[in-house]
């Protein structure tokens, strides 16, 4: 499915900035919706707010399809995370009243979680908003996204260790991940287009299971450092989750499901040897 008319939402974000490139390579008409005016944008660039239902009726016309990778990831005051709700529930509106017919929704792995917090919650309640809409729809659930870049939490675990030989890690460490690369993530959105097919959900993470405290050992010993680990654990966070800025609730829980292992041994470390090269030219 070529020449396509997408409305990218959120494609200045992280993952955003990849899945424009990546559409623009697969023939696609890319417009960018974001809040504020983008200096210097490659693409077409929309200025608007998911909050603002009459500004979605208004802009959010004339495309074949549209890509929702906005939202609201961390905050520390926990009803702000309902922005992500209304915001779905205004844009699917929008939609429908101007025939823009396909919707591809990015979530988050978090909704398999038996512990819920309010950004799992709400990212549920949107998946089920968008079941019974009438759209036609692609479901996105990606596990925890990194690239080789400097924008993201690994890279920041290896920042500090290499410059304060010091592991802050939530919790005892030990509980199991597959991050999954951000260009793998925008591959994923991109085959959802090409091969589509209303109603699919696509379970996007890593060909490999980590823990935090292995991502630790590795740092440690490409930067040939010890690091003092601080763990800092969950139930004093659990107290003071009102100001914590993230699901603090589900956080020492595996992120592995029925069925996911190991495919691609070093899938993940392979990759951070590049993210500790950053670190090195940083100094």
């Amino acid at each position: 499915m070529e020449n396509q008319r997408v409305l990218v939402i959120g494609g200045n974000g992280y993952i955003g900035k990849v899945l424009t490139k990546r559409l623009t390579l697969d023939k696609h008409q890319v417009t960018v919706f974001s809040r504020k005016k983008i200096p210097d944008c490659a693409y077409e660039n929309m200025v608007g707010d998911l909050l603002d239902l009459d500004g979605l009726l208004s802009t959010v016309k004339n495309f074949d399809l549209v890509i929702d990778l906005a939202g609201v990831i961390r905050a520390a005051r926990k009803s702000r995370y309902q922005e992500n709700v209304t915001g779905l529930y205004n844009l699917i509106k929008a939609m429908k009243q101007n025939n823009v017919p396909r919707l591809v929704y990015f979530s988050t792995q978090n909704v398999r979680l038996t512990k819920k917090g309010a950004y799992a919650n709400s990212k549920t309640e949107c998946e089920k908003t968008l079941k019974k809409c009438g759209l036609e729809y692609s479901i996105i659930r990606p596990s925890i996204v990194f690239g080789i870049d400097r924008n993201n939490d690994f890279y920041r675990l290896a920042r500090i260790i290499s410059r304060w030989r010091l592991a802050p890690i939530i919790g005892a460490g030990d509980n199991k991940m597959m991050p999954v690369l951000v260009d793998d993530v925008a591959g994923a959105g991109a085959e959802a287009i090409k091969n589509w097919q209303s109603g699919r959900i696509i379970e996007i993470h890593g060909r490999e299971i980590v823990t935090m405290n292995q991502v630790v050992d590795f740092i440690d010993q490409k930067l040939k450092k010890t690091a003092i680990r601080i763990h800092v654990p969950i139930a004093v966070l659990k107290v003071f989750r009102n100001f914590v800025p993230f699901d603090i609730d589900c956080y020492d829980e595996d992120r592995v499901f029925d069925g996911d292992e190991t495919t691609e041994p070093d899938y993940f470390f392979k990759s951070f040897c590049s993210l500790i090269d950053l670190c090195r030219e940083k100094g």
